[in-house]
């Protein structure tokens, strides 16, 4: 439809159209025939006085005019903008009037302001901390490019041992030619570097990485420039980049660090690039702060892979290749029969299920106090919407719709939720920070954890629905009753109807239910935990503290040099003032390594169903036992594990067939009847046969039944590994000894890589921290569920008082005694209690399945934890009870007679 009024021959109505001045005032109907007529009345008296009859100037008026339908057409068309703006706007000045009045409302009533917010704060404040985890955890990609996509890749043993190893380079290099499923691999090696440019050396964080890491991670130095090709082949000049932290902290961001000299493991190294603030390297919880070159020379080398999946492809699609090229390299996998099975994962599937169920039971109890906090601030909006019915009456009597009358309690209930949501983010805020503190060592990269963009609108989402939630009960029940029926009835009658009493006990019930499902979730953690610190390691921990040590093959290139250099370590350690005893060993318990194969025994053969081909693995030396407190079972310990040195210089050697020991579950898993000792063993067809000569008794860490460590091996400790673990029993404190062990450790070589000590009691608390952190998180929440839980309880019964004042005074006039009243008020509470307790109860049963697998040494539908769960709701909640109707139990009846 054309909008030029002016194209000759178009009627005046359609003129007339284009030139009304429109308002958005919608001009149709008896507007726009208004608008005819007064039209056509002009234009007849203007041709009547040129001299046309009355008939003949009616019809040459609507000639010219047009047709009235094609002017109403017009109009409307013009209209329909302008219309739509002032609708909008008219709705726009309705809301912003509803929100001032909310405004005002809401500051008439402070109290009841600041508990509802406080209130959605808690619970807002903790689905948002939690969410955070969460979604840094479990929902985010890696945060690099193709994030989504980077998975990290793993040879399996073979699935009933549920272990895995890293990749050899020569596997690496074939899967890198041979892999259609994802479009890039590199390989890296994290490890701790000893660093110095000065006179005193520091341990940090390092990696070796390929030359195509930078760009498989789509980043780029933040200075100089990245490793080239020629960088990692075998004989190129030693170069390094270091991290952002270190370049900041060492050399206060200068760029002359380029260029530099650094010594690096005892080598010396020049600076060629520093790395981007926060670059670290997927998988890996610590940033580095040195990046080396990787050398990919070693066929037997192994190391970390990661690799990018192709669009299309799935972590499954390319486990499937991964392992059928493998299978099929030549010369790969040597000397391993059953490795070769690659198993690729994200990262999420790296925490393992464990985390991820604590993770997600954790988000489905905030979930719950959520909503136990909803259903508090329902009850409180139930009673101040109930105490405004004759407000609502009245405003309704006076034009307004019940419409509009929900639109203004949902503006407050809105209102109220977004207060929530900005003090709950506050809460959330410190709230993760003891979280990370809370967190496990095996959720490192918590540390990470922010308030992205994605938390905020999760958490302004939440609070949007919330705000619903909790908004539309009171909003209809208040405005349900007639204008007439409210404007009769008192305002204390009014509030109380009988719909809204069904429905502020269905949420009090619903509060405790809710209550009684984390505190049975609390308990049962609880009782697991206590289960789990009660099993016994196996070893004595007390006083007990291993530092690991390198003795880098370019500086102790024999075994004799490796054994003097760790019996001067020891002799040093001795010496230390309170130093009970000290050993050598490759690890500390309860840690250890592992040994693959297929298990044999001499003049036995092993069931297909019994076979194991993977099992722990520890060296141990002279004293070893005696110092960690592992007792012998059966038999005898082994020969020491140092030979001492010749006058030539050369070792002495043992002689004799290879003596072993074994733990204690491994003796009666293949010797059930005895007769270990003597035996002869050997982990597949090429390794050498041991000779069992006693059997130790089992080393685990709580809660680690039916893990590799469960069968364990000792074999005397060979100085023919560079790494050795210095094992020290003493009464000192950790802040003492430390020190002074690393001392002596450097005064027996300065070439000597000292890790950080660690005490075994530390590593029995990192095994428990997972509960620990479950537990604790859970019962913050299960208190906290049952405090509002409480609160709405006495508010209810309280309103509920207050509501009856008039029939207690009459009671009370009539004879009814205190205890009468008390009996009276607290009979009603505690059918609420108790539905809510049988609820909840019935609802744990179920629940608690869920968490069956992170549970220890108890099911479950653990009766005491059920009890105990029920009782402390009983208690509490009858506490709740109790001072509102002890208050009803004192009132005056000439008081309440008059006051009504």
């Amino acid at each position: 439809m054309s909008r030029d009024e002016n194209r000759p021959g178009m009627p005046e109505g359609v003129r007339r159209a284009f030139r009304l001045p429109w308002r958005g005032k919608a001009q149709t109907g008896s507007d726009i025939d208004d608008e005819v007529a007064f039209h056509l009345e002009m234009r007849t008296a203007a041709l009547r006085a040129a001299g046309l009859t009355a008939d003949a100037a009616r019809s040459e008026a609507l000639r010219r005019f047009g047709d009235p339908e094609e002017f109403r057409d017009y109009c409307q068309t013009i209209d329909a903008p302008y219309a739509r703006r002032a609708l909008a706007s008219r709705r726009a000045q309705g809301w912003a009037q509803d929100v001032r009045f909310a405004v005002r409302q809401l500051r008439r009533t402070p109290a009841f302001t600041v508990i509802a917010v406080l209130t959605l704060a808690l619970g807002i404040g903790a689905n948002t901390a939690i969410f955070s985890v969460v979604q840094h955890v479990l929902l985010a990609p890696v945060p690099y490019r193709g994030g989504d996509r980077i998975v990290r890749i793993l040879e399996s043993i073979p699935p009933g041992n549920q272990a895995f190893i890293t990749p050899q380079a020569q596997t690496i290099r074939i899967w890198q030619a041979r892999a259609h499923t994802l479009d890039q691999i590199v390989g890296y090696l994290p490890g701790e570097v000893t660093f110095s440019d000065g006179p005193t050396p520091e341990a940090i964080v390092g990696a070796s990485i390929a030359a195509d890491m930078l760009p498989f991670l789509g980043v780029r130095p933040a200075l100089g420039r990245n490793f080239a090709p020629a960088d990692t082949s075998a004989g190129a000049a030693p170069v390094a980049m270091i991290g952002y932290g270190l370049w900041q902290r060492r050399y206060g961001g200068r760029s002359d660090v380029l260029g530099r000299l650094v010594n690096l493991n005892g080598k010396t190294f020049v600076v060629i690039g520093v790395m981007p603030p926060g670059l670290g390297l997927p998988f890996e919880p610590a940033e580095p702060g040195i990046w080396m070159p990787l050398h990919l020379a070693t066929p037997s080398d192994r190391m970390q892979v990661m690799g990018r999946l192709r669009s299309g492809n799935s972590s499954r699609d390319a486990t499937k290749e991964l392992t059928a090229i493998a299978a099929t390299a030549p010369g790969v996998n040597r000397g391993a029969k059953h490795v070769g099975a690659a198993m690729v994962s994200t990262r999420k599937d790296m925490l393992g299920d464990s985390y991820r169920r604590t993770l997600i039971m954790l988000f489905a109890a905030v979930g719950l106090v959520l909503l136990i906090a909803c259903a508090n601030v329902a009850n409180l909006l139930l009673v101040r919407a109930g105490s405004r019915e004759r407000e609502f009456a009245v405003r309704a009597a006076l034009g307004a719709g019940r419409g509009r009358l929900v639109r203004q309690v949902l503006t407050e209930s809105m209102l109220l939720a977004l207060a929530g949501c900005a003090v709950g983010l506050l809460l959330a805020w410190r709230g993760l920070h003891l979280i990370i503190a809370l967190s496990p060592a095996e959720l490192d990269g918590l540390a990470g954890v922010r308030m992205e963009p994605t938390v905020l609108a999760w958490s302004i989402g939440v609070s949007i629905l919330t705000g619903l939630i909790f908004g539309l009960a009171p909003a209809f029940l208040a405005t349900e009753r007639t204008i007439g029926e409210s404007l009769k009835s008192s305002t204390r009658s009014a509030s109380g109807n009988a719909r809204a009493r069904r429905v502020r006990g269905t949420l009090i019930v619903g509060e405790i239910a809710l209550s009684v499902v984390l505190l049975v979730g609390a308990g049962l953690l609880f009782r697991s935990f206590s289960a789990l610190e009660q099993v016994d390691p196996g070893f004595d921990p007390r006083g007990l503290v291993g530092v690991s040590v390198d003795m880098p093959r370019e500086y102790f290139a024999s075994d004799v040099s490796r054994n003097a250099a760790i019996t001067q370590i020891l002799d040093g350690v001795r010496r230390i003032p309170g130093v009970q005893s000290a050993a050598v060993g490759s690890d500390m318990p309860p840690n250890g390594g592992v040994a693959f194969g297929d298990l044999q025994i001499a003049g036995r053969t092993i069931a297909t169903s019994a076979q194991v081909s993977i099992v722990g693995y520890a060296m141990a030396g002279e004293n070893y036992f005696r110092v960690v407190g592992v007792l012998l079972r059966e038999g005898r310990i082994f020969t020491p594990s140092i030979p001492p040195t010749s006058a030539s210089g050369t070792a002495k050697s043992n002689g004799g067939p290879r003596e072993i020991m074994i733990s204690q579950r491994f003796a009666k898993r293949f010797w059930p009847g005895g007769g270990a000792v003597g035996a002869r063993i050997r982990l597949g067809d090429t390794g050498d046969w041991l000779t069992i000569v006693g059997v130790a008794g089992d080393v685990q860490l709580p809660g680690d039944l039916g893990a590799v460590s469960d069968l364990r091996m000792y074999t005397p400790f060979s100085a023919a590994i560079s790494g050795a673990e210095i094992i020290v029993r003493s009464k000192l404190p950790s802040g003492t000894l430390v020190p002074q062990l690393n001392a002596a450790i450097t005064r027996a070589s300065p070439y000597i890589r000292v890790h950080k000590a660690k005490s075994a009691e530390s590593v029995i608390a990192e095994a428990v921290a997972q509960p620990r952190f479950a537990m604790t998180l859970i019962g913050a929440f299960a208190l906290l569920a049952l405090t509002l839980a409480v609160v709405g309880l006495y508010g209810v019964i309280a309103y509920s008082v207050s509501q009856r004042t008039r029939e207690v005074g009459i009671r009370i006039a009539l004879g009814a005694q205190p205890r009468d009243v008390v009996a009276l008020v607290m009979r009603h509470g505690f059918t609420l209690v108790a539905l809510g307790i049988a609820l909840g109860v019935a609802a744990a049963i179920g629940a608690t399945r869920v968490i069956q697998s992170l549970l220890f040494g108890v099911g479950s539908t653990d009766l005491i934890s059920f009890v105990i769960a029920g009782a402390l709701t009983a208690l509490v909640t009858s506490l709740a009870c109790y001072i509102p109707a002890r208050r009803a139990a004192l009132i005056d009846p000439l008081t309440a007679l008059r006051a009504d």
